[in-house]
């Protein structure tokens, strides 16, 4: 629902362009200022799960890779995301084999 910077479009298209290893997260029915306490067009409760959302999965990304966190990357899968809840979708290119 991000009226500001759309997923699919600008989003996805870098996606695409950066080397793996990369990840996307959608937070379906979000908005682009979601993740803040300031976003008046969410309920409460939309805001707390978007922050929830955020929150896992940027801690998760910066553990695994910034912190070379090896148990942060279970968070960082599809499966984890379908597990965590149908209202996000995580999609990950990882490098190819021998990389």
């Amino acid at each position: 629902e991000d009226a500001l910077l759309p997923y699919d479009g600008p989003s996805v298209d870098l996606f695409e362009a950066l080397p793996a290893p990369t990840f996307l997260l959608k937070v379906v029915g979000g908005t682009h200022s979601g993740f803040t306490d300031v976003d008046a067009s969410l309920p409460f409760a939309a805001l707390a799960r978007q922050q929830e959302i955020v929150r896992r999965y940027a801690t998760a990304l910066f553990q695994a890779t910034l912190g070379r966190r090896r148990p942060a990357a279970r968070y960082l899968t599809a499966a984890d995301a379908q597990a965590f809840g149908d209202d996000l979708a995580l999609t990950v290119r990882r490098r190819s084999p021998g990389r």
